[in-house]
This record gives structure tokens, sequence and C-alpha cells, in this order.
């Protein structure tokens, strides 16, 4: 016959298995793979052949990477692709985990701000022209505009720094769900031409 201690051993290991098991059959049931979370969503990954695309996801990738870092050494494309291409395989539980967020950034078709904006006017080019909207940009767009780097030291730098913040955050992606986005805005009311 078995002892009092021995009993409750064997039901506490008992209770021990059965929550492990239990545990098991949950994350295997309720884990799938970051390719199908996508699909299930809706989303459409970046082709392989996709170049133009993938360096477009670079150029974003450059801009945005901030809190969604794939890794410290990507120095083109090809190393995004290779990310995307081997977290595809990996499960995970939901979309709060932090790979369908770096997917959903990097590995997915976007719509740049450029392209949003196709269709609601042209890009202004003439740094003249440009440089007549420095004095009124709001406070924060002209610090970022005061960062820009450029070799124009005539009349019209302040247009040439405003051209190339403008050229390269309309590379940013457009973000349908973010209402206020800062960028889509200013880019909308500083860059593109008066009518």
């Amino acid at each position: 016959m078995l002892s009092v201690k021995a009993k409750v051993g064997i039901c506490i290991v008992s209770a021990i298995s059965l929550g492990g098991l239990g545990y098991g059959i949950h994350a295997l049931i309720f884990t799938d793979s970051l390719e199908n979370y996508l699909s299930k969503y809706e989303l459409s990954l970046i082709e392989d052949s996709a170049i133009d695309e993938w360096k477009q996801i670079f150029e974003s990738y450059k801009l945005e990477k901030e809190g969604y870092e794939i890794d410290r050494g990507v120095k083109d494309e090809n190393a995004i692709k290779g990310w995307c291409k081997s977290s595809l395989k990996k499960n995970i539980k939901s979309t709060y985990d932090p790979l369908f967020q770096k997917a959903t950034r990097w590995c997915i078709e976007i719509t740049t701000i450029e392209e949003k904006l196709k269709d609601s006017g042209e890009f202004e080019e003439e740094t003249t022209k440009l440089t007549g909207k420095y004095i009124g940009l709001n406070p924060k767009v002209r610090q970022l505009v005061d960062k820009e780097v450029v070799t124009d030291t005539s009349e019209n730098a302040n247009g040439s720094k405003i051209k190339q913040w403008c050229d390269t955050n309309k590379k940013r992606r457009f973000v349908p769900e973010n209402k206020k986005d800062f960028f889509l805005e200013n880019i909308k009311k500083v860059c593109l031409k008066s009518e």
C-alpha cells in the first residue's frame, strides 16, 4: 500500500504532466506559420522576382526601421528579402507577435506616400518655388528640413533642403490606418506644386 506522501507525490506529478500536456496542445493548436497569418489577413507577399518592390521596401526600411529593425547588417534589399523568406516558416501565436509586426512592414506589398499622392498633383521640382514655402513651414517640419545637407549655397539653399526632404520622405510607406500621418500631410502641403 502507498503512503500518503507517495499518493500526494503521484498527484502532483500527474497534475504537472497534465498541465504541460494541455499547454503543449494549446500551443500546437493556436500557433500558425507567419506566412499563414499574413494570408489569413489577405496581405500580399512581395514576389521574389519583384526587384523594384524590394528596392522600394529597402528605401522605406532605411527611413522607418526604428522599432521594427530586423537585423543590424541590412545593407540592401536582398538582406530584407532573405529575412522575410526565412521568417515566413516560423510559428507565431498572434498578430501582436513582433515577427508579424515586422513582416507586415517589410515582406508585403506597400504603397508609398509618393504613389498615394500621384492623383493629388505633381511634386515641385523647382527649388526657387520651394524656397518661398520655407518661411511658412510647420516648426517640426522646418526642424527636419534644416537637418538636410545640401551643397547649394545660393539664395535657394532652403528650397534645395525642402526638395531633398521631399524626395527622401515621399518613399515612406503609406499607412491607411494612420489617419493623421505626419509625413503624408506635410508632404502634401509642402512638396506638391501649388495651383
